[in-house]
């Protein structure tokens, strides 16, 4: 299933409903914060894992001495550290916590862009009962003609209520 506007002198251009769907699966804001949702749960994951490798502290020091008397040479030190936990219960299950944190993330925001998909598709469904969209190969986006068109919000707030208003008189 496929829209068109109508044809003009110089036609906007179009997008069809499998287009539209997919501008709104990479636009949508619930999608992009159950996305960031799910990134930081993978992090939780890196973080618990670390809980179970060793650590490693290192530190360094320069000095430099001016004086008169040749003897005092200028000083350096070094100090490496590595330790590691034999074996800690509780890193394990902080572990398996965060794999379902992230198993939970991925499927919530499979279902956001599920969820918006069918959103995007039902606009377009009720956009074509309104009359705003005609059936035929795509829908015109960004321009208000005679026809039938889906106008995109303008980038300044301000212009919204013009647009608004032009709708109006359609």
């Amino acid at each position: 299933l496929a829209f068109a506007g109508a044809a003009a002198a110089d036609p906007a251009p179009g997008l069809s409903l499998e287009a539209a769907v997919d501008k709104s699966l990479a636009v949508g804001e619930d999608v992009r914060i159950a996305r960031a949702r799910r990134d930081q749960a993978e992090a939780g994951v890196g973080k618990a894992r670390s809980a179970l490798l060793p650590d490693l502290d290192a530190t360094g020091a320069y000095t430099r001495r001016r004086s008169i008397d040749s003897r005092d040479e200028n000083a350096l030190a070094a100090e490496v550290t590595v330790s590691s936990t034999v074996f800690d219960a509780r890193a394990l299950p902080l572990l398996r916590a965060a794999k379902r944190a992230r198993d939970a993330a991925a499927l919530d925001e499979q279902d956001q862009r599920r969820q918006t998909g069918f959103a995007a598709a039902e606009a377009c469904e009720v956009l074509l009962a309104g009359g705003r969209i005609r059936r035929g190969t795509e829908i015109t986006l960004g321009r208000l003609g005679p026809g039938a068109s889906i106008v995109a919000p303008p980038e300044d707030p301000a212009a919204l209520g013009a647009v608004n208003r032009a709708l109006e008189r359609r």
